[in-house]
């Protein structure tokens, strides 16, 4: 996926600032029960594009 994105010229930047809206967004939406169910995968999604930056 690395490679693909970099090959892409992917802007890994404003993908993680979109990603970190789109969970507060999400998170907003639900109950804390749900939220708390579905955080960890955007932290994990978050985290993994942040390690593909050059």
């Amino acid at each position: 996926m690395k490679l693909l994105y970099q090959e892409l010229q992917v802007p890994l930047d404003a993908m993680v600032v979109g990603l970190e809206g789109i969970k507060t967004a999400s998170l907003q939406r639900i109950d804390e029960e749900e939220g708390d169910a579905i955080a960890p995968y955007f932290d994990h999604l978050i985290e993994r594009l942040k390690s593909f930056r050059i």
